[in-house]
């Protein structure tokens, strides 16, 4: 496992009525479970967290105070690989959805 970087914080934006939620919260506890530290933040707490609004849950945040920046990565992004991988894994080449979320953690550790 490469090391994640200590000033990107990863946040995991959820509700427990969210579908789609459900679906991708097994594989954000499985990432928690290998350390990787991503916090869950129930979407009701996530008001005034971030620069902009929780567009959608699911909704991965990766938000780095030394360079400023915050990425969002809502329910369209990852339901759609979600959805891709379980039905057409041939069109994807980042395999499944738990591939894609691991190559975005190591993008924004850099």
């Amino acid at each position: 496992m490469k090391k994640q970087s200590i000033k990107t914080k990863i946040y995991y934006v959820y509700m427990d009525s969210c579908g789609p939620c459900k679906k991708v919260s097994p594989i954000i506890d499985a990432f928690v479970a290998f350390d990787y530290k991503i916090e869950k933040v129930d979407y009701k707490d996530s008001k005034g967290m971030f620069t902009k609004q929780v567009p959608s849950t699911p909704c991965l945040v990766f938000k780095n105070k030394e360079k400023n920046t915050e990425f969002m990565y809502g329910s369209e992004v990852l339901y759609a690989i979600l959805a891709l991988s379980e039905n057409y894994p041939s069109v994807l080449n980042c395999g499944t959805l738990a591939d894609f979320i691991k190559s975005l953690i190591t993008k924004h550790s850099e």
